[in-house]
């Protein structure tokens, strides 16, 4: 039965391979006839997706906000680098600690594209994680585990153009936490895990590509 749920995830070479867990594939597409036109939005899509500080004006007031930070847990205004810290502020009980935010980390970046840029890709791999600066590195701000991952990517390819959030390896943070986030980080990660979290990344790629 694993095995059936691995070959049922999308395989882009960025996306850390699913190992067991939860895992969730999201995506958005828009089709264009006009070569010109494609290009011009693809280039609008790639300036709102590494303007991680202004998804929330594409997702609406309910949608989660998220927020760039550097390594030393500066608020940064500028391009994701690897290494950054996002903050993510989501609807309803925030972590105990910290302002009440989930965090997570910039693992990796991937940006592709062929000689005649009919294919482009551009991606992150981001990894729950400790707040920038927290003494104790080992308490992870956020209701899923080390070991999971959330790759964003975006991509072109002929008349096609497609947004995806890709989530892989999702267990509950129940160990690398404190007692009073245990049951908050099990309730949100188990919502998480049976589909809740998919309808929040749908509006974020909807929001994102809506041309």
């Amino acid at each position: 039965m694993k095995k059936m749920r691995k070959n049922l995830t999308k395989t882009y070479d960025e996306i850390p391979k699913q190992r067991g867990g939860g895992f969730h594939d999201t995506e958005s597409n828009r089709y264009f006839n006009d070569n010109g036109l494609i290009d011009d939005c693809y280039q609008i899509l790639r300036c709102r997706f590494l303007s991680i500080n202004n998804w929330k004006h594409f997702c609406g007031e309910s949608s989660a906000d998220f927020r760039l930070f550097d390594q030393s847990g500066a608020h940064a205004n500028r391009l994701p680098i690897v290494g950054d810290y996002i903050r993510i502020d989501i609807p309803g009980p925030g972590t105990f600690g910290k302002n009440g935010f989930d965090w997570v980390k910039i693992v990796s970046i991937c940006e592709q594209k062929s000689i005649d840029y009919n294919q482009a890709s551009l991606s992150f791999v981001c990894s729950p994680t400790s707040p920038p600066n927290q003494k104790n590195s080992k308490l992870i701000a956020h209701f899923y585990s080390k070991k999971s991952t959330s790759t964003f990517r975006i991509s072109k390819d002929n008349n096609l153009i497609k947004i995806g959030v890709y989530g892989r390896n999702e267990h509950p943070n129940l160990s690398h936490t404190n007692f009073i986030n245990f049951f908050r980080n099990f309730i949100i990660a188990l919502g998480g895990m049976l589909g809740i979290a998919k309808l929040e990344w749908k509006c974020l790629c909807e929001g994102l590509i809506n041309f």
